[in-house]
Formats: structure tokens, C-alpha cells, sequence
């Protein structure tokens, strides 16, 4: 596999074209031709080493944790997917990122894209997605008749988090600039504070 990731932490100067061997396809993998990635903060974080005391990186990095793609190849167990099949995804936090060529990766993280979605649209959605979806299904455990508070309401995670709340049943309110309250009432915002 060929990526954009680090030899070392530090800097945007770091960054570096790397080439490593792709992951063996194990029986519940799948191997994807990743077509788009998305960015996200954690990656100039792990970039910097901000987060080298919680997770033990091997270095050399290929960075990139939200990816869109084709499969190329599916293990023998694997049922759901086949070759061609349109993914998206968020790996594991391992060595293998998604500012790659390609990716080996389990199934069951992969999703088939919704029709009618971009390789771009997909590649924004995993890490956003899931961490909205954990705060107000898992932690908030947000229903009908549940009233929330969601902060910075037009960033990735919060613009999120206000249609799977609002999805749900919940009254929203969300916190935001002026400038974006309209976009975060388009997006069910009850209430923009």
C-alpha cells in the first residue's frame, strides 16, 4: 500500500509519501480500493505525537481515519460485501490508515454507501458520524420527549449529532455563531443558543 503518512512525529513537514506491504486478507476481511479520505483533527494530532502516550503508533504512520472506496478483494467468510461493492468506513486505530491507495480492513466496521452518495460525501461520515451517534444513542441515550444541549451545533461531530437527536424524537438546542444559526435550525435545531 502507498499513503501520505510519517516517519516520525512532528510537523506538517513530516508528511511523507510511504509505501508498506498491504495487511493480509484474512478470512473476515475485506480489501478496499479506497477512491476518497476524510480529515480530520486527530490526524495532525497523531502527526504531532499528541497522542503517543495513549496509543502505541508504529512508525512508520500512514495517517487517516475515515475512507470511501471499492472492494477489491473479500475473505471467504465474508458474506455481506462483494468485489465492487461501494464502502465506507472508519479503521481501527492501528498502522494502517486510509491516506492510502488501499486498505485491508474487517468487514464488520465496512458499510455499503448509501445510493446516490459520492466517494467524497462517504469519506466525511465515519468518524463524525459514529462519534455522534455514540454520544446521543449510547451515552445520552436521547429519546422522544429528551431535551439537548448540543455544543459548537455546525461542526462535523454537532451537525451530526442535532439530525440523529432530532431523528430521535429529542428537543435541540445547540450552541453556534451567528453567522451559521440558520444552518443549524436547517439542520432541526429547535432552539440555537
Amino acid at each position: 500500500m502507498k499513503g501520505i503518512g510519517i516517519e516520525q512525529y512532528g510537523d506538517v513537514n513530516e508528511l511523507r509519501t510511504i509505501e508498506l506491504p498491504t495487511k493480509q486478507l484474512g478470512p473476515d476481511d475485506l480489501l478496499v480500493s479506497i477512491q476518497a479520505s476524510g480529515v480530520n483533527p486527530v490526524d495532525w494530532k497523531v502527526r504531532e505525537g499528541k497522542l503517543k502516550r495513549d496509543f502505541a503508533f508504529e512508525l512508520p504512520l500512514i495517517l487517516g481515519w475515515d475512507a470511501a472506496g471499492t472492494v477489491i478483494a473479500a475473505g471467504i467468510n465474508v458474506q455481506d460485501f462483494r468485489v465492487g461493492d461501494n464502502v465506507f468506513f472508519r479503521p481501527l486505530f492501528d498502522r494502517f490508515g486510509t491516506y492510502a491507495d488501499e486498505i485491508t480492513v474487517p468487514a464488520s466496521i465496512v458499510s455499503k454507501m448509501p445510493k446516490g452518495t459520492s466517494y467524497i460525501e462517504a469519506a466525511s461520515l465515519p468518524l463524525a458520524g459514529l462519534t455522534a451517534l455514540q454520544a446521543i444513542e449510547e451515552v445520552g441515550q436521547v429519546g422522544p420527549e429528551t431535551r439537548v444541549l448540543i455544543l459548537a451545533g455546525s461542526g462535523g461531530v454537532g451537525s451530526l449529532a442535532i439530525q440523529i437527536a432530532k431523528a430521535r424524537g429529542a428537543y435541540v438546542a445547540a450552541t453556534t455563531s451567528t453567522r451559521n444559526a440558520k444552518f443549524v435550525r436547517e439542520l432541526g435545531a429547535d432552539e440555537d443558543l
